[in-house]
């Protein structure tokens, strides 16, 4: 994928939600733009190990995203992954799923999240926003779209650490793009090598990373001399073609110090 046109006035395309009906994911691939740069990746190897599906299963329906193990217990995802789309609130618990190693029909290991820690501006009570940004809507709405997972047991995976300043006013270098995407959605698909083409106001980041349907909370990895590090969570695709991630500049507090309430009931 290269970025196309001026970003000026760019227009927001469709978050990428995660239930994908199989005639959609056949249409032209939404977040892609010339070549495909996605390929397959081996999920038992790291840093893929750490990247899981975030599926959420309620009654007669079903969604799917993407997050990335940042600790044994603890995976960074979308907060729209995980929140209703006609409330605005979060699902259930006992609805949220992550999965690790997920090849074809095989998968690795199971957790629930015990408690979701969402941004202040996502939180039931108060003014909640919709899951589906309203009519209109700008790159804005995107940019407290996270939330952490705490899970209700360590997993066996290799965590990704985060990196801290991502989203501060140096380049980051190379990015990598890897989700369950829509379109191939039993197997882990990366970009490898794309970038960070702009940031808006909001401290969004604008990539040329190709992704897809369901790839929301997708891993945005950069590499360093110690290893590769989560950078940013993948949340949107653009009208011209680039691709819209929360740096974690904007979560890495959340990431670390998130804690669920001592008395939360598991509903």
């Amino acid at each position: 994928m290269t970025a196309s046109g001026a970003l000026r006035g760019i227009a927001v395309g469709l978050a990428l939600w995660g239930a994908v009906p199989a005639a959609e994911a056949r249409d032209p691939l939404l977040g892609v733009i010339g070549t495909d740069d996605r390929r397959i990746v081996d999920v038992d190897k790291a840093p893929w190990s750490a990247i899981g599906q975030v599926n959420v299963a309620r009654y007669r329906r079903m969604s799917h995203c993407t997050g990335t193990l940042i600790a044994p217990d603890r995976v960074m995802t979308a907060a729209h992954c995980v929140t209703d789309a006609s409330t605005g609130k979060l699902v259930p618990l006992h609805a949220i799923h992550f999965l690790t190693g997920v090849f074809g029909a095989r998968r690795k290991e199971h957790a629930q999240p015990k408690c979701v820690i969402l941004p202040k501006t996502r939180r039931q009570g108060g003014e909640t926003p919709t899951k589906r940004p309203p009519k209109g809507y700008s790159l804005a709405w995107f940019a407290d779209d996270f939330a952490l997972l705490i899970l209700d047991r360590p997993l066996k995976a290799k965590p990704v650490p985060v990196a801290d300043n991502a989203g501060a006013d140096s380049d980051p270098g190379p990015l990598h793009h890897a989700a369950f995407a829509g379109d191939r959605r039993y197997r882990l698909t990366a970009h490898l090598g794309c970038a960070l083409r702009a940031r808006t106001r909001d401290g969004l980041w604008l990539t040329d990373c190709d992704t897809y349907k369901a790839g929301s909370g997708g891993t945005v990895l950069v590499e360093r001399g110690d290893g590769f590090r989560l950078a940013a969570i993948m949340v949107a695709v653009g009208g011209d073609g680039l691709t819209a991630a929360v740096p974690s500049v904007i979560w890495a507090d959340t990431a670390r110090w998130g804690r669920c309430p001592a008395s939360e009931p598991r509903p």
